[in-house]
């Protein structure tokens, strides 16, 4: 991770606060990818983030990248690109994912401090770690 990673995701996220959810530009996994590139300099999902605006959209290029991939689901792919974390606190910068039903069948999210941050409909949901989160450490 680059010196500083911290600052820059501290004014990124600062700078993207009251961004409402979009699809490609500013939904979950994109919000996550982009939060690995304030850290490191490139994300762990750039070429899947790309050619959508629509949930229809994001559908299709997910199960594109399934089958291009070889991965058999997300996790698969995220634990192969980055480190899986076994912790209910995972330290601050980790990606966070949590279970839902929709697109993709986890919301991405960032470890900012005691909190995780999400993407919402009017700008980011801080969340407290649930026992059900999954944590991945960037490499």
């Amino acid at each position: 991770m680059f010196q500083g990673w911290d600052i820059r995701l501290a004014n990124w996220i600062d700078s993207v606060r009251d961004e409402p959810f979009r699809w490609g530009p500013h939904d979950c996994i994109t919000f996550a990818n982009n939060a690995a590139i304030k850290m490191r300099g490139f994300g762990f999902a750039d070429e899947f983030i790309e050619g959508y605006s629509t949930k229809k959209g994001a559908m299709v290029k997910y199960r594109r990248f399934l089958e291009k991939s070889g991965y058999s689901d997300l996790t698969d792919g995220l634990d192969d690109r980055l480190t899986r974390l076994s912790t209910n606190y995972a330290p601050r910068g980790s990606i966070v994912a949590l279970p839902q039903e929709g697109v993709l069948p986890f919301a991405f999210g960032v470890q900012i401090g005691k909190y995780c941050a999400f993407v919402g409909d009017n700008g980011l949901v801080l969340s407290y770690p649930e026992p059900n989160f999954l944590y991945w450490g960037l490499k």
